[in-house]
């Protein structure tokens, strides 16, 4: 009953190898497949800049820190994905 009610708030599960995480949209989905392809479609338009990463949400946060350096305020993020 516990997996019935679960499947149905999630209902697209990813198929990787020893994976099965349930999403509640296929955006989702698609998103969370790139941590097992590598896949990185967004990318950086700043001048000399060439990363990439597998969100927007991720391209956003990369480019603030552009901005940042840009007017003189030098910040380190300390978190465990070292955005830089």
């Amino acid at each position: 009953m516990n997996d019935l009610m679960n499947y149905s708030e999630r209902p697209y599960i990813c198929d990787h190898v020893n994976c099965g995480k349930g999403f509640k949209t296929g955006g989702q989905l698609a998103s969370h497949i790139r941590i097992h392809t590598g896949e990185k479609p967004y990318s950086c338009d700043v001048a000399d800049c060439v990363r990439t990463f597998a969100t927007k949400s991720q391209l956003i946060h990369h480019k603030k820190l552009h901005t940042v350096r840009s007017k003189g305020l030098v910040r380190r993020y300390t978190n465990h994905r070292n955005y830089q």
